[in-house]
């Protein structure tokens, strides 16, 4: 194996998770200041006699994990075969 070949996996070997992590964490970010921005458009709402702090952003969060969590069940059942 020569050396650039070498020198590319190396950087690829760090890169990649590096990306993947800067990556990660800049969706984590965007998803908290956008539930934080939804929180200050509307304070409370009363819906069906029921008070509820911050609707958008209760409604915003789990559409989020609903999502998610289909994604998941979804992969999750998928057949995987190797070999």
């Amino acid at each position: 194996m020569n050396k650039k070949v070498l020198k590319d996996r190396l950087l690829s070997a760090f890169f990649v998770p590096i990306g993947v992590t800067l990556v990660t964490g800049l969706i984590i970010v965007a998803v908290g200041e956008l539930l934080l921005a939804m929180a200050d458009v509307k304070k409370h709402s009363v819906i069906g006699g029921i008070e509820v702090n911050e609707p958008y952003a209760v409604l915003a969060a789990f559409l989020l994990s609903a999502v998610t969590v289909a994604g998941a069940a979804y992969f999750a059942k998928e057949k995987r075969t190797s070999g």
